[in-house]
């Protein structure tokens, strides 16, 4: 688990510069949640940056458990 939660850790913070030169940071134009989220950490918005991340944690819950279910009524 500890492996786990570190390798996740340090591919986000691998993907987290790319992401801000190619989609840029530009507020209401070229946002995205990673973006939304440092940006409102940057002007001391902690509660639309934790939204944001409840958010994103939420999405990545239901893919996985979307998928996890689509692979058990496969086999």
């Amino acid at each position: 688990m500890i492996a786990a939660i570190t390798v996740a850790w340090a591919r986000s913070l691998g993907e987290f510069g790319p992401i801000l030169v190619l989609a840029g940071a530009t507020r209401m134009k070229t946002e995205v949640l990673p973006t939304t989220v440092w940006l409102e950490m940057s002007v001391g918005n902690l509660e639309a940056a934790v939204a944001v991340s409840l958010l994103m944690v939420g999405f990545a819950i239901t893919v996985l458990v979307a998928f996890r279910w689509m692979g058990e009524r496969g086999s």
